[in-house]
Order: structure tokens, then C-alpha cells, then sequence
């Protein structure tokens, strides 16, 4: 097999929609859950041959590295009664060719975090210190919840990512250690919104698994990390595992580093925090991973250590939260996923350049933890668990779906759709703009989807009414419809963690394409037609001498503000990492604009009412003065207008 050399491979193998699909689930950072037994599996397949399955891996893994830009990647396999295939492949560290070694080198793991924050959260029950369906703020002094909706948040709730909160990416990240500071100081700073009310719709929430981190911490009494190391590592032997951040010195050296892409060859990226520790911030090798995989298949308990009791992982691993029967659903702390018709639980994770799956397979008995340390990794761990499904079970054949009286719901489902992970309240709510999803009816009964959940067209046959079956693959699309039968959302079998709200006619990116578009095109014509005219403060609006130049600033500030905000979210990642300096100065740039805008409503109205200038004068003016009101609108509707982070 092929090692990656310092110059990266450009070139890519393009995926099909499903793999798509996969690498999205992996972006969003997916959860990946099924229902189970602790200790006895009931499999219906034999037990995996490690010598087959090392064949496998290194085939696999060596196509990955051929075809992607790799650099290190850790692959373990664990079966009840069986032994652990555990291998690392290419380098931990590329500059030094360091490689990777499944026992000794650390990746971060992500959002792999959040099963050992749920793990947490159940011990608490076990001993009866919390209820999962009590109100969360029962068991917070520091923080509390609003009470925007007449039903409380619960853990039930956090665990199923059902709580209604908005989500909140500016400042995810951090790029040195003074942003880890105490959970309490943190979420006291300002908890998401609660924009909808509980279990009205999945939306996947770093902040949920958060706040379930600070109820551990304050009904245990200890900080995060310390209840980790002694509650669930210490437990297990999981010695070189982390949630440390900085990691501690006797880890740092093996620590894999994680690469980017830049122009064609690998650069290595410092150290990412994670300030919200329970969502992402541990570190941990590929045998660590192994050991609390096998914790979960094996009723809580590995080689003598105990973390919960085999009731306790059965009722865990349970579904308790579906939107239809027919969908995959939310066990707690974990969503169910299926492969090869196989229902599994699991969580990826996401950090930067690092990407990672844990999948659990409790009644095949089987563990599956897969991580890389490039962007690449992303698509490389959704194609990697795709291949081990279709080696341990045979690829399934593709559902043929037949078409269910298509004309009788087939109308109403074409529409734009945003997914419920998106921010309401804050300016990264533009990012569900660029997340929006279009679905069109076609002439046969079937559905074209632009974007809906994956980067791309797919396209689906109907079953029944409302329910439809993506071609060539066994994923279901189902709409929920209201008393009156309008279309509220779209739900993906393959993405339980969200859903995709219908979108109403004035929040269509047509509808805020074109504005942006009119508005730019009359401020130009006033910035550049005006002087070129030499019309500043003639008899067309002899009213006011300030009333063009009042509009020329107005429009000229818009231009600014547009031009300069394309600079700073030419990499919208940035954004993870806080709001830098250079947006806040564009933010205040279009205050300025808004403020003279409504003296620009003042002079266009008394240019009417005194019939100032010529008409074709009144009218541009007006038309400069309508596209900076409509520009003022778009501002508020995406949190722009003011300093909303």
C-alpha cells in the first residue's frame, strides 16, 4: 500500500449520491444508533475471521489512500467473544513519519465525545441522582433554561436533540486554551435559543450535550474531565484517552497532527479547542476505543472495570424517540442508522482536520471505530463503514419502489426546505440560506431533491402517500403535513438528527438573490450615476441639499458592507473560531447605512409632497431609497443589522 508523500493528490474520485448523503451525516457531525442487547448477541452471521478482515481493511484503506487526500487514519474491530482487529495506517506524523499506532497515537475523536457525556448521565440514573424526564433546571444553580415553551427541557430531551434550541456555530472552536473556561461561565454567557417547542422536531445541539455535561458536573461535584477520568476511563483502562485540553505532557508527543490541503501539499494545522468540552474535546487512541466499545456490547463491563450495569446499557441503547415508525429514530444519546438492513448506534465526530465513527452493532455483538486526522477523513470514514457493512453482511439489493397514486400528494411536496440545525437569532442564521434544499415534482410521480441533506440532485420514487424511496438505495423521505394538509416539514430516514422545515415564500433564496441583486444594482446607479451626472444637489430635489448625498452615503455604505462581508466569510469556517475584529467593523458599516436610510424614506416622502425635481428624479431617488429599505430588511432577516453573535 501507498503512503502519502508531502505533496498532496488533487485528484478525487466523485462519489455517488448516497456517499454524498454519508459525508454529510459526518459534516453535521452524525450520531448513529440501534436498538440492542448488553451481553448476548444474537447473531445471524458467523463470527468475523480477523485474518479476512485485516485483508479487507488493507484493501480498503489502500484505495482510500490512493483515491483521497490521506495522511494517518486507525481502524479497530471489536466482536463480543472474539478478538480486536486493531491497525493503524499512514502517519501520525507526517514531517518526522511518525506512524500511526492503534495502541499509542491519540486522534481526536470530536463529537465521539457525547456517548461518554450520555454514559455520564445514565450512571447519575443508576444511582438515582436524576430523572431523565425531570425539568433539566432542577438540577442547575448556575444556569438555567427559559421558560419560552410551557413544557421543560429534560435529559430525554438533550439526548434525543429534541430540547428546540437554535443551534450556534460562531466560537465552536477556539485557537488558544483561554477559551476553555468553565462550563458554567460559558452556557451563563448565553444558552441558544429555544425556538421551538420540546420534541416538535430533531436539531442536533453541541450546546444540549453541554448543558448534560454541566449536570453531570454539578450533581456529582466534579469538573467534566475529573468525573471522565474517574467515572468511565479509569474504569476501563482507557490510560491514553483524554478530555484534556491542552492534551497532558505523557500524551502531547503522541498526539496525531492534523493536515490540511493547500495548494496540493499537506500542511499541518495547530491545535483546535473544543470550549464546550462535552461535545468535543477528547483525544483517545484506536485501543482506548476499542475498550468502551466492548464496555457497551458487553452490559457495561470490560476486563473487571464496570461502568453501568446490563440493564442500564439495554434501556441506553433502546429507541425512545421516532417521528414515524418507519424512520430511524433517537436512543439516548445515540440515533439509529442503518446499513446493509442493518440497524445500528453509534456517533461520528468532526474536528477540523480530524474526522471519526464509532458504530455499534449490540445484536451482531459488533464494534466499529474508524478516525483520520485530514479534511478528507470526512468522506473517507462515511465510504470505510459503507465497505464494512457490504463485507460483513453482502450488499443489499436496491428497494424498487413502486408508485403509490402519485397524483394524490405529489403537488404539495415541491418547495424549498432548510434544515432545523440552523441558527435563528444570530448572523450565522445565513448559513441555513445556504443550506437550503429544493424538491420538484417531476412528470412521472417522482421527486427531484437539490441538496436535501448531501450536496447534490437525488432522486425519489413514491411509495405511499407522502413517503418516497431515494433510487438505488433504501433511504425514506416523508413529509408531515398539518390538519389542513400544508407541508411543515420533510424528515430523511437517513438523518434522524434533523429535520428540513418548509420555507415559506418570503425566506426563498430566490426571493433574497433577487433583492440583493435590485438593491446592489440601484445602489450603483446612484454611487456611480449621480457624480457622473453631476446632479448632487440640483433642482431635481431642491427640497434638501442633503437628500442625495444622504442616499449616496446610504447606498455607498451598503456597497462597502456587501463587497467587505464577502472578504471576511470567504472562508465561513473561520467563523467556528469567534467573529474577528474586521466583521464587527462591516456589522457597524451597515448600521451606518440603515440609520441614513431612514432619512433617505424622510426626503424621498417630502420630495412627493412638494413635488421637488423632475418626476424621472423623484422616481430613481425612490427607487435608491425602496432597494436600501428592502437591503435593511434582508439585513434583519439574516441577523446582520447590529451586532447579533
Amino acid at each position: 500500500m501507498q503512503y502519502p508523500t508531502q505533496d498532496a493528490r488533487c485528484a478525487r474520485i466523485v462519489r455517488g449520491a448516497l456517499h454524498a448523503r454519508r459525508i454529510l451525516l459526518l459534516a453535521l457531525v452524525l450520531v448513529t444508533p440501534v436498538a440492542a442487547t448488553p451481553v448476548a448477541a444474537t447473531s445471524d452471521v458467523a463470527p468475523l475471521d480477523v485474518t479476512a478482515l485485516e485483508a479487507f481493511v488493507d484493501g480498503a484503506m489502500a484505495a482510500q489512500f490512493d483515491e483521497l487526500d490521506l495522511v494517518g487514519a486507525v481502524v479497530t474491530v471489536v466482536q463480543v467473544d472474539g478478538p480486536t482487529f486493531r491497525k493503524g495506517y499512514g502517519y501520525a506524523d507526517l514531517g518526522s513519519h511518525t506512524p500511526v499506532d492503534p495502541g499509542r497515537t491519540l486522534f481526536r475523536i470530536g463529537s465521539v465525545t457525547k456517548p461518554f457525556v450520555w454514559t455520564a448521565v445514565m450512571q447519575l440514573v443508576e444511582e438515582g441522582v436524576v430523572d431523565l424526564n425531570a425539568d433539566v433546571n432542577t438540577y442547575l444553580s448556575t444556569v438555567q433554561v427559559p421558560d419560552t415553551f410551557p413544557e421543560p427541557v429534560t435529559l430525554a430531551h438533550l439526548m434525543a436533540h429534541t430540547a428546540g434550541f437554535e443551534d450556534r456555530s460562531v466560537g465552536l472552536f477556539a485557537r488558544t486554551p483561554d477559551a476553555v473556561r468553565p462550563l458554567a461561565e460559558l452556557l451563563g454567557e448565553g444558552l441558544p435559543a429555544r425556538v421551538r417547542p420540546v420534541g416538535d422536531a430533531a436539531a442536533y445541539s453541541n450546546h444540549g450535550a453541554a448543558l448534560a455535561g454541566l449536570v453531570v458536573e454539578e450533581v456529582s461535584g466534579l469538573a467534566w474531565n475529573d468525573y471522565l477520568d474517574q467515572r468511565i476511563l479509569a474504569p476501563l483502562g482507557m490510560t491514553r484517552t483524554t478530555g484534556e485540553q491542552s492534551v497532558p505532557a505523557d500524551l502531547e508527543g503522541d498526539l496525531a497532527v492534523g493536515y490540511e490541503v493547500v495548494g496540493g501539499s499537506f500542511l499541518p494545522r495547530s491545535f483546535v479547542y473544543s470550549p464546550l468540552a462535552p461535545a468535543g474535546s477528547m483525544s483517545a487512541t484506536g485501543d482506548d476505543m476499542a475498550r468502551f466499545m466492548r464496555a457497551h456490547l458487553q452490559g457495561g463491563t470490560h476486563a473487571g472495570g464496570s461502568i453501568l450495569r446490563a440493564e442500564t446499557v439495554e434501556a441506553m441503547h433502546r429507541t425512545h424517540a421516532t417521528r414515524d415508525p418507519r424512520l430511524n429514530g433517537s436512543a439516548h444519546g445515540f440515533i439509529e442508522q442503518s446499513f446493509e438492513g442493518r440497524r445500528s448506534i453509534g456517533h461520528g465526530g468532526g474536528i477540523v482536520a480530524f474526522h471519526s465513527l464509532m458504530v455499534l452493532v449490540p445484536d451482531d455483538g459488533i464494534g466499529l471505530f474508524v478516525a483520520y486526522n485530514t479534511p478528507a477523513g470526512a468522506e473517507a470514514t462515511a465510504g470505510f463503514v459503507a465497505d464494512f457493512f457490504a463485507y460483513r453482511y453482502g450488499a443489499d439489493d436496491p428497494v424498487e419502489a413502486q408508485s403509490h397514486d402519485p397524483d394524490a400528494h405529489r403537488p404539495a411536496v415541491s418547495g424549498e426546505y432548510r434544515p432545523t440545525r440552523v441558527a435563528h437569532t444570530t448572523l450565522d442564521t445565513m448559513a441555513g440560506l445556504l443550506q437550503t434544499a429544493a424538491i420538484t415534482s417531476l412528470d412521472d410521480g417522482s421527486l427531484q431533491a437539490q441538496n436535501l441533506g448531501s450536496f447534490g440532485t437525488t432522486r425519489w420514487l413514491p411509495v405511499e402517500p407522502w413517503v418516497y424511496r431515494e433510487v438505488g438505495t433504501h433511504d425514506l423521505l416523508m413529509f408531515q403535513v398539518d390538519g389542513e394538509g400544508r407541508i411543515v416539514r420533510a424528515l430523511l430516514g437517513s438523518q434522524p438528527h434533523v429535520a428540513f422545515e418548509s420555507v415559506a415564500w418570503h425566506q426563498r433564496v430566490g426571493v433574497h438573490v433577487g433583492l440583493l441583486a435590485f438593491a446592489v444594482a440601484a445602489f450603483l446607479s446612484a454611487v456611480v450615476g449621480w457624480p457622473l451626472a453631476r446632479r448632487w444637489g440640483t433642482r431635481d430635489l431642491n427640497s434638501s441639499r442633503l437628500a442625495r448625498p444622504t442616499a449616496w452615503v446610504a447606498s455607498a455604505s451598503f456597497l462597502v458592507f456587501v463587497a467587505s462581508l464577502a472578504v471576511v466569510l470567504r472562508d465561513p469556517m473561520e467563523l467556528a473560531f469567534g467573529v474577528p475584529p474586521l466583521l464587527r467593523a462591516v456589522l457597524a458599516i451597515g448600521l451606518v447605512g440603515s440609520a441614513l436610510t431612514l432619512a433617505g424614506v424622510f426626503f424621498a416622502v417630502r420630495s412627493w409632497v412638494r413635488r421637488d425635481g423632475t418626476l424621472a428624479g423623484r422616481i430613481h431617488y425612490s427607487v435608491v431609497v425602496a432597494a436600501g429599505v428592502a437591503f435593511v430588511w434582508f439585513l434583519d432577516t439574516w441577523n446582520l443589522l447590529g451586532f447579533r453573535y
